[in-house]
């Protein structure tokens, strides 16, 4: 109930100057035995960076905006390989640092560890001007295109781990493949990772289902779909951030990687996705178009497909996302062998929405959504009309995913030059790495 209390007083007082925020904020944290507020980043190779700022620093009592304005960021931690820190590809600055500027719409507790709240931030050149670098930036600008284009997105979003037994491997027994029993087996677990995951709503969509999946102690959590994909991305980084401390907990590890075990089902992040053009407005997708899709639904389809080559390289990134990855069809009704699923209505067999499942954790949540977001709108602003028949595709290489990400101007221009150019040698030196290195299994 404090928690509550001071949590409401702060979302009133989020519309103020911000230095009286500020106040408001330092006080309550303070009064609720708060210690530290993380401001965290979520880089460019898709690792989760956090700065602390502890709250018993007397400073803070004059100048409480610093919890805010404060803080930077060297311009290199953005541009990091994931597995070597000297790696660096850098952006626009050459040297010097970022501001890191927190959305104090994601201000919230950590549930596993009370006395710790937290913010997701951007990283800006000075202030009002944000960095061409910043993933969460280029995924914000991605939702005002298509507002702007008057089309408003409904996504949800499935995610899979697997929970071992500090063994780094998982039980022989697949009896307890997608059972019962897994389950039960770790019921407390998955309560505690539902219930601290529940109150985080400002940066975690609410999950609606939790089971197990295919692989032996793989567990899938469903979040509820809805009309802000920056919610949707943070729900990725929360669930992350949220399963591995409580997993911690249990004596448990976890991995998201996309294959951590050959032979097992692989790990898949599933984006579920549906339109319309305002806020309340009804499906756009559904139609007897073609395919069961609305002509407009077609070519937002289309534009998928069309720029899957260069989209991949987003959605699963990295050199283990190949072990993960098997010859698809581009598209299909009901088809979960597809880049791209028709989902369908159990009564009417109605199509309802579109399942993009060439997507893992691996991926940068705001650059592959702001991606996918930007496919799907180039499709509808050029009706790219979707073939009659599903054609087979497989991606050889994260080389060659990169390359065609390079040759597709859409993507690119989206990107801006300094954002790709990041995230090209970003990826490019991970992958280069990981072909003779074995990916560690809490790398995500």
């Amino acid at each position: 109930n404090e928690y509550k209390s001071y949590l409401r007083l702060y979302m009133v007082m989020a519309d103020l100057e911000i230095k009286e925020v500020a106040k408001g904020l330092y006080a309550c944290l303070k009064a609720a035995g708060i210690k530290q507020v993380l401001l965290t980043l979520t880089t460019v190779g898709n690792m989760i960076r956090s700065t602390s700022v502890n709250l018993d620093n007397d400073d803070l009592v004059e100048e409480p905006e610093k919890i805010f304005t404060g803080h930077t960021l060297n311009v290199t931690i953005n541009g990091y390989g994931l597995h070597d820190p000297y790696s660096v590809y850098l952006g626009e600055v050459k040297f010097g640092d970022y501001q890191v500027l927190p959305d104090i719409g994601t201000f919230h507790v950590l549930p596993y560890n009370p006395t710790i709240a937290c913010m997701y931030c951007n990283l800006f050149l000075k202030p009002n001007v944000p960095a061409k670098d910043c993933p969460r930036d280029f995924l914000l600008k991605q939702v005002k295109k298509a507002e702007a284009a008057g089309f408003y997105f409904d996504i949800g979003v499935e995610v899979e781990f697997y929970v071992f037994d500090g063994e780094c491997h998982p039980p022989e027994s697949h009896h307890l493949s997608m059972t019962n029993r897994t389950l039960l087996m770790h019921n407390q677990f998955i309560e505690d990772v539902l219930e601290a995951l529940a109150t985080q709503r400002n940066v975690c969509s609410p999950i609606e289902f939790c089971y197990p999946e295919s692989g032996v102690r793989q567990f899938e959590l469903v979040v509820r779909h809805c009309r802000n994909p920056m919610l949707i991305a943070d729900s990725v980084i929360a669930i992350r951030e949220t399963v591995h401390a409580i997993a911690r907990r249990h004596g448990y590890d976890i991995t998201f990687l996309p294959k951590p075990i050959a032979g097992e089902t692989g790990n898949g992040l599933h984006l579920h996705i549906s339109f319309s053009d305002s806020l309340k407005g009804d499906n756009l997708l559904p139609g007897k178009y073609k395919h069961g899709l609305s002509k407009v639904g077609s070519h937002l389809v289309g534009g998928i497909i069309k720029h899957l080559p260069g989209l991949i390289a987003c959605t699963q990134p990295s050199q283990n996302s190949l072990s993960r990855q098997v010859a698809q069809d581009t598209f299909g009704v009901g088809n979960r062998k597809s880049a791209v699923r028709f989902c369908t209505d159990f009564n009417t067999r109605d199509i309802t929405h579109v399942e993009y499942r060439t997507s893992d954790c691996s991926a940068n949540p705001y650059i592959s959504l702001g991606c996918l977001l930007e496919a799907m709108l180039n499709g509808v602003e050029n009706q790219v009309e979707l073939d009659d028949k599903p054609s087979s595709f497989n991606s050889a290489s994260v080389e060659e995913s990169l390359h065609y990400l390079s040759e597709d101007a859409a993507l690119r221009s989206a990107l801006g030059e300094d954002l790709f150019q990041c995230y090209y040698h970003v990826m490019l030196d991970t992958a280069a790495y990981y072909q003779n290195h074995d990916t560690p299994k809490d790398l995500y």
